[in-house]
């Protein structure tokens, strides 16, 4: 990232920078999450082009969903959109933090919670979504968002980590094995 942000800084948008620089409390500006905000806002600038002014809230929306869809979790990586807010560069209507974006309020569907977790393999992943919809019934909720994660992260996600390259999955039909 060093080499990245020297070379971006003073070709791009050096005066922009410095004001960023001095408008964050030092502490902030040289601790982890203030380097991973400047780290987002430097890959921001360098896959978009133009300067820092030209970061608009939907490239940062863009940026967040690139991370999630990468499962990066870097402490900070919303934090840039709040300094580009507080410089001016963003309007005052745009969200103080791509955090609360980045969030969903209420309960998840079952398709959400098994596909948070990225299953490749797309007939296991419906087989988990079709097995949890009838398990939907007798849980609760939490009871319910533990399942999903213990089959789709847990199991399938290690076997896919395992085997290295994704399954391939035949599903047929089956019926239930009677009881009694």
């Amino acid at each position: 990232m060093t080499s990245l942000r020297i070379g971006l800084i003073p070709a791009r948008d050096p005066e922009l920078f410095a004001q960023l620089e001095a408008m964050v409390e030092s502490a902030t500006w040289s601790s982890k999450v203030g380097r991973d905000a400047l780290h987002s806002l430097v890959k921001t600038v360098s896959a978009r082009g133009g300067t820092v002014a030209d970061i608009t809230v939907g490239d940062a929306v863009e940026y967040l969903a690139a991370l999630k869809a990468a499962n990066a979790k870097t402490p900070g990586n919303t934090l840039f959109c709040a300094w580009l807010r507080e410089l001016g560069t963003l309007p005052a209507e745009a969200p103080s933090s791509l955090h609360y974006l980045a969030n969903t309020s209420g309960q998840v569907s079952v398709e959400q919670r098994v596909d948070r977790f990225g299953v490749r393999c797309r007939p296991v992943r419906d087989l988990l979504v079709d097995y949890l919809k009838e398990r939907q019934l007798g849980l609760d909720y939490t009871s319910l968002n533990n399942l999903s994660r213990h089959l789709a992260s847990n199991l399938w996600g290690d076997l896919e980590q395992q085997g290295g390259k994704p399954f391939h999955f035949r599903r047929a039909e089956w019926t239930p094995i009677p009881t009694g």
